[in-house]
């Protein structure tokens, strides 16, 4: 018997297979081969070190509720719960909370949260199967490198400016209650995380490197840049969040957190290699 389906149908599956490859491949952009100096003179930062970088390619954007969902429907993985998020004036450990609820992921678009560095790993490892290159976390020099998009600068915004590349405390997370520092002076309606791409790239073609979410690294945590001892129990995270302003949110400064910690403002992007 000859089965057919109708226009619409076609339709529908269409788009749902388009959907479904969107999510199994995330947009990259091929940063170019060069040299940078990794870190700053200031503390956690550096020392300042000069490192010759092969071409890479990387996530323009975090990756997204939709692309994590899409993990997770093909695989049954599910993160714990339990998140340390913004919940009635300060930051606290919420034990319901999840990267799929409403409080984070009321679009596909946002960045996923609430991910643990395992969890990540585990999504770069589904992908790394679904189409035989390999996926994985940035290095922490790769992070940086690409982040600056061959702006030397640790900070290269600018209060008037910032609200044009990054999604940093303004006047919508001021009037949600958010952190107590001092805002940008522009208001993008969106008190936490915003849809990924919404802003300009930096020279590279990334998005939201110095914004919207902390991102995780592979590299185990040093103490300084050239630190023989290496605590590989934590890992290193880079980037600003919604919730810092522009001295917390830099492209050297960094932090070393257990790879069990997962909160609404730390989430990640992939290199993929050949």
């Amino acid at each position: 018997m000859e089965h057919r389906i109708s226009q619409g149908q076609f339709v529908c599956l269409s788009l749902l297979l388009l959907a479904m490859q969107a999510a199994a491949d995330p947009l990259l952009v091929k940063v170019p081969p060069g040299t940078f100096v990794l870190g700053a003179d200031a503390p956690r930062q550096g020392p300042p070190t000069r490192m010759d970088m092969p071409a890479f390619a990387i996530t323009a954007t975090e990756i997204t509720v939709g692309d994590y969902r899409a993990f997770v429907a093909a695989t049954d993985y599910q993160p714990p719960a339990g998140c340390f998020d913004w919940q009635d004036g300060a930051f606290v450990d919420v034990p319901d909370s999840r990267w799929d609820d409403a409080r984070h992921a009321s679009s596909d678009a946002l960045p996923v949260v609430c991910i643990r560095w395992a969890d990540a790993v585990a999504y770069a490892d589904w992908l790394s199967a679904a189409d035989g290159a390999r996926w994985r976390l940035p290095t922490e020099a790769e992070w940086e490198y690409a982040a600056k998009g061959a702006n030397s600068a640790s900070q290269p915004l600018t209060p008037d400016g910032a609200c044009t590349f990054a999604n940093l405390h303004d006047a919508a997370s001021v009037q949600a209650g958010g952190p107590g520092l001092d805002p940008l002076p522009c208001d993008d309606g969106y008190a936490k995380t915003a849809p990924v791409g919404g802003r300009r790239a930096n020279g590279f073609g990334l998005h939201d490197s110095l914004g919207n979410v902390t991102e995780w690294t592979s590299s185990c945590w040093r103490d300084a840049h050239d630190s023989p001892d290496a605590d590989c129990s934590r890992h290193v995270a880079r980037g600003g969040a919604w919730k810092d302003d522009l001295a917390q949110a830099s492209t050297t400064s960094r932090v070393g957190l257990s790879e069990d910690f997962r909160s609404g403002y730390f989430g990640f992007r992939l290199v993929r290699e050949r």
